[in-house]
C-alpha cells in the first residue's frame, strides 16, 4: 500500500469516487452534506493499493494548531485488512503535519474503538451528525 498526500484533480476525483460509495451508497448519508466547500481548503490523503487503486482516504482541516480528521473512508472490499489504521497512523507522519499539536476526529460510534487503539481518547458524549451518531475524539501529537 502507499499513503500519498493528494495533490492533483485525478486524485480528488478518487477520492470522491471513494466518498460517495461509503458515505453515500452504504450509509445514506445526503451527497450535499457529504460534499462541501471545505473540500477546496482542506488536505486530502489517498491510499492506493499495490496495483496502484485507490481504496481509502480522509481529509483534514486546520483549526489553529488542531487538525481536525473527517471523510474517513476505506472500500469496503479491503476493510479488515488494516487499510484504515494504515491511513492513519500514516498521515501522522506527513511533514503536513508539523504546525499541529492535536488530532481531532468524529468518529461514528461503531468505530470509536479503532481510534481507541490509536491512541484517541473520547472528549465528547454522543451526538448526531448526518444522522449517524458520534463522538469526539482527540490525540495529542
Amino acid at each position: 500500500m502507499k499513503l500519498k498526500l493528494a495533490q492533483t484533480q485525478s486524485d480528488f476525483f478518487r477520492i470522491v469516487r471513494i466518498r460517495t460509495a461509503v458515505f453515500v451508497e452504504e450509509q445514506h448519508v445526503d451527497i450535499k452534506i457529504e460534499q462541501d466547500a471545505q473540500d477546496d481548503t482542506a488536505l486530502h490523503w489517498l491510499v492506493e493499493d499495490d496495483d496502484g487503486q485507490a481504496i481509502a482516504c480522509c481529509r483534514g482541516l486546520a483549526e489553529g494548531d488542531v487538525l481536525q480528521i473527517g471523510r474517513v473512508a476505506v472500500l469496503k472490499p479491503v476493510r479488515g485488512r488494516h487499510v484504515g489504521r494504515f491511513l492513519m497512523l500514516g498521515l501522522e507522519q506527513d511533514p503536513a503535519l508539523k504546525p499541529f499539536s492535536r488530532l481531532r476526529v468524529h468518529a461514528q460510534i461503531q468505530v470509536e474503538g479503532f481510534y481507541a487503539s490509536l491512541g484517541y481518547r473520547t472528549v465528547s458524549a454522543p451526538f448526531e451528525e448526518a444522522g449517524i451518531l458520534h463522538v469526539t475524539m482527540e490525540k495529542q501529537r
